[in-house]
């Protein structure tokens, strides 16, 4: 019911837009963080793959 009335009351919704700006902001924030959690996982896969074909080069020198 409270959203149908937003639209007639022209004031309420320039404050709104100005209450949802920082949310926007925060947003773009949490897209950061999730591109640089999916870096960082990338790079943590990496170097499991790194370590696991140094792991099977060492084992061919032992044997």
């Amino acid at each position: 019911e409270e959203e149908e009335e937003k639209p007639v009351a022209d004031s309420d919704q320039t404050h709104h837009q100005q209450k949802d700006k920082p949310t926007i902001v925060r947003r773009k924030r949490g897209r950061k963080n999730l591109a640089a959690q999916l870096r960082s996982k990338a790079a943590r896969k990496e170097k499991r793959r790194r370590s696991r074909v140094k792991q099977k080069l060492s084992n061919q020198n032992q044997s």
